[in-house]
């Protein structure tokens, strides 16, 4: 998207969102910093559906698998590790894929550029993971991953707003074609999630 002041910014992003029959409510916006007032107008004046994350908060009390031990929460420091951890868990289990026209090259070096360290112990007293923070990414590799930042946010909203759970046990493509389709634009127009959260 060009750069544009905000409400004009908000604007472009709901008429390409509406262009591709995308639902307010599969749109996820970063809320952090300046994209508060975007994500704020879209809310405003498209719908209050428009999910807004904000990258500092801490990880949710949800599992990324519903074969999972721990909840997000006590495993991950916050939702910026979840969100890549997911996508992670998405990738290996087979529930993500990504359509051989798009570029990957520099998505996969940002996805796979990022480190994890140890942090804090979490609510149950485990130990958790954390993301290394963006600066750091940058400093060592020299750019911003906003690229891999764009895909976990949008991984991150189809897994909360799918009514199924990802397994590792996965599910049968007849299982898959056998649901209703929606109006929720998502999974007609991308092949990106095989299952959702």
């Amino acid at each position: 998207m060009p750069k544009e002041k905000t409400i004009a910014l908000a604007s472009s992003i709901e008429t390409r969102l509406r262009g591709l029959n995308i639902h307010p409510a599969w749109t996820t916006v970063d809320r952090t910093g300046i994209g508060t007032g975007p994500c704020d107008a879209l809310q405003e004046q498209w719908s209050p559906e428009v999910r807004g994350v904000m990258w500092g908060a801490e990880a949710s009390a949800l599992k990324i698998l519903s074969d999972d031990h721990d909840f997000s929460v006590e495993v991950y420091d916050g939702i910026t590790t979840e969100m890549y951890m997911r996508v992670r868990k998405f990738l290996e289990f087979g529930f993500l894929c990504i359509h051989p026209q798009v570029q990957t090259p520099q998505l996969f070096k940002e996805l796979s550029g990022r480190r994890y360290q140890d942090a804090t112990k979490g609510p149950s007293g485990k130990p958790r993971i954390r993301l290394e923070p963006k600066k750091e990414f940058k400093r060592r590799l020299g750019w911003s991953p906003d690229i891999g930042d764009a895909l976990v946010m949008m991984c991150h909203g189809a897994a909360l707003n799918g009514p199924e759970k990802a397994t590792m046990l996965g599910a049968t493509r007849s299982v898959l074609a056998q649901r209703p389709k929606s109006n929720l634009g998502i999974r007609e127009q991308t092949e990106y999630i095989h299952d959702w959260e």
